[in-house]
């Protein structure tokens, strides 16, 4: 329901903005051959709000990515996103603790459909992660009246891939560079790999196919 609304928000502020757009001819250059950077503002806010104490002894999870795009023609961008992710989570009232942590990056591309101050992006990315999983046990001893714990740790290594369409609206332009806000929807298929615990995959998340990002992004033309 919350991504509902959202979509329904930004769908509407995106109408406003690029009909305000369209009525100065001044605004609707588009720039060509351009680099772009950007981040994903959705995802980092479900963690930097919580406090410490919420933290502990409950499960999350959180992700900082950067988008990069290099617009090889009017219609073709080639991306890279990097990022860092991790998660925690607890079991059996906190005697049992998996944390997965790492870095990830996705190459892919996008086909630009429609060129104006709002645009709209088909794309494919393939999901590559290389992280470290630990999987504590927290036991306690009746004879001795104490605990102590039990750690296994493990590199891993999981890839993906991620089809999306991207709704982008121009906030600001100037002749070489522009400010963008876009909002992305994704649908993943990860590979199922038996005998093998990846309750979290960064960059991936959980078992959820279906994802959301709200990015802001800076382009600068060559």
């Amino acid at each position: 329901m919350k991504a509902i609304l959202l979509s329904i928000a930004l769908l509407t502020q995106l109408f406003y903005t690029n009909k305000a757009c369209a009525e100065n001819p001044d605004s609707s250059s588009i720039l060509i051959k351009r680099f772009r950077i950007g981040i994903d503002i959705l995802k980092p806010w479900g963690y930097i709000l919580r406090s410490s104490d919420s933290i502990a002894k409950k499960s999350y999870r959180v992700k900082f990515e950067v988008l990069t795009a290099y617009q090889i023609s009017e219609l073709v961008s080639a991306n890279l996103d990097l990022g860092y992710g991790k998660g925690v989570e607890y079991a059996y009232q906190g005697a049992q603790r998996y944390q997965s942590q790492g870095v990830y990056f996705k190459p892919g591309i996008d086909l630009n459909l429609v060129r104006s101050n709002v645009s709209f992006l088909l794309g494919y990315r393939l999901g590559l992660s290389s992280f470290l999983e630990k999987n504590q046990y927290l036991f306690h001893s009746h004879f001795w009246n104490s605990d102590y714990v039990e750690e296994k740790s493990w590199k891993s290594f999981g890839y993906w891939h991620e089809l999306l369409a991207s709704i982008r609206v121009v906030l600001f332009r100037t002749e070489k560079q522009a400010f963008s806000l876009g909002f992305t929807p994704r649908l993943r298929a990860k590979p199922r790999k038996p005998n093998h615990t990846q309750l979290f995959i960064p960059g991936y998340g959980g078992n959820n196919p279906f994802n959301l990002a709200l990015n802001i992004d800076f382009a600068i033309a060559f």
